[in-house]
């Protein structure tokens, strides 16, 4: 589990993959508790 703060008007963040392992990811989005965004990332 990764977790990092977006905060209030951040449109744009950068995760380094270069140290995950390759696999299929899902990276969800939360605010107040609930899930607001999710997105599939590759890493190969």
């Amino acid at each position: 589990v990764h977790r990092r703060r977006i905060y209030t008007g951040q449109q744009d963040i950068s995760l380094d993959v270069g140290h995950w392992p390759p696999g299929l990811y899902l990276v969800v989005v939360y605010s107040n508790g609930g899930a607001v965004g999710q997105c599939k990332v590759v890493v190969e």
